[in-house]
Parts: structure tokens; C-alpha cells; sequence
């Protein structure tokens, strides 16, 4: 699946900072969709977001990078399997395990990936409703 134009692809290729910024944008717009339950618009705001992860990982292969690329794959098997769109759930898997293999990619690691796209979709969407939630609470100041 591509989201990203040739010309798109390349300018966040050429600066790390861009694509930074550019996955910033647009995975929190994909997180307000999905809160919205706006699915369509999330896949587009998802896909965005999970190429841009990419480009950032193969620039900068780090923990830190591997983490955000496969947190936004998540987000985009969540956002996929809900939009109904047929998809082959599988070769996703098998992508993100292959660009992960640098990065130490191991099966564990890729679990909480593989629950999304292959659970069952009620489960999958509870699991993720109250990890957001547990986010949420983490990130609010304490007064």
C-alpha cells in the first residue's frame, strides 16, 4: 500500500526533520479520526503516518525509530481491519516484521502487532479503546 507520492516520498527521505514532523501531523490527525470513529479518513492519515515512520527508520535505524514505526503499524492494522477495506492482513505483517529485522524484530516484539490484524476485531478494538484510555491518563498533568 502506498500512501505517499513519489515526490512526497522523496522530500521526507532527503530531511529527517520533515519527516518528523510530517509523521507528528499525521498521526495524530489519524488518532482524532479513529477516536471519532471516522475510519476512512483515519486510513488515509494512518497511511501517511506509517510511511513516514518507514522513511524515518531506514534513515535512522534506532530503538526509538523502530518503536514509533511500530506503534504507527498498529494504529494502521487497527484502522484497516475497521474500515473494512479488504487487505492482505498477512504480506502486513510480513512487511513490517521485514523492515523491523534490523532492529531486532523478534516475534515478541511484534505480538502486540500481530493481535490487531489476526484477533478477532471486537476484542482488538476493546484491547486498543483502553490502551488509549491508559495513555491518556499518563499523559494528563497532575493537579
Amino acid at each position: 500500500m502506498k500512501f505517499l507520492c513519489p515526490q512526497h516520498r522523496s522530500k521526507l527521505s532527503g530531511c529527517p526533520q520533515r519527516a518528523m514532523q510530517f509523521w507528528q501531523k499525521t498521526f495524530f490527525e489519524s488518532r482524532a479520526f479513529i477516536n471519532a470513529g471516522d475510519w476512512n479518513k483515519a486510513l488515509i492519515y494512518s497511511g501517511n503516518a506509517l510511511e513516514s515512520a518507514e522513511i524515518i527508520l531506514q534513515n535512522q535505524p534506532t530503538q526509538m525509530n523502530a518503536e514509533r514505526y511500530l506503534q504507527t503499524a498498529i494504529d494502521f492494522a487497527l484502522v484497516l481491519r475497521n474500515s473494512r477495506r479488504p487487505a492482505d492482513l498477512i504480506a502486513m505483517y510480513s512487511l513490517v516484521a521485514d523492515r523491523m529485522q534490523p532492529v531486532g524484530g523478534s516475534a515478541e516484539r511484534l505480538q502486540p502487532l500481530k493481535d490487531v490484524l489476526f484477533e478477532p476485531l471486537e476484542r482488538v478494538n476493546e484491547w486498543v479503546h483502553q490502551w488509549h484510555q491508559m495513555n491518556e491518563l499518563r499523559s494528563s498533568p497532575l493537579h
